[in-house]
């Protein structure tokens, strides 16, 4: 399925599938907040630790089946 999302996103997905953290860091803002399992990660640095160590944690494999764009907000549909 070919997706038409904006390329932050498509950015964004490329350093999930490659499992880079400091790619996908590149991907926000520097006063980003990221929320994943009931904490917040504030800024660039936080965001960097948190990736590194789901890294670390989790074995996981990322597929999107499908994906709406509505104003800013982009929705994905997990394989």
């Amino acid at each position: 399925m070919s997706l038409t999302l904006p390329k932050p996103v498509i950015n964004y997905l490329a350093a999930a599938e490659a499992k880079d953290a400091e790619m996908l860091t590149l991907c926000f803002a520097d006063d980003a907040i990221v929320h994943d399992e009931g904490r917040d990660y504030c800024g660039l640095e936080a965001i960097r630790s948190w990736k590194q160590e789901t890294l670390a944690k989790y074995k996981y494999v990322m597929e999107s089946l499908d994906a709406s764009v509505s104003g800013k907000t982009v929705k994905f549909a997990p394989g």
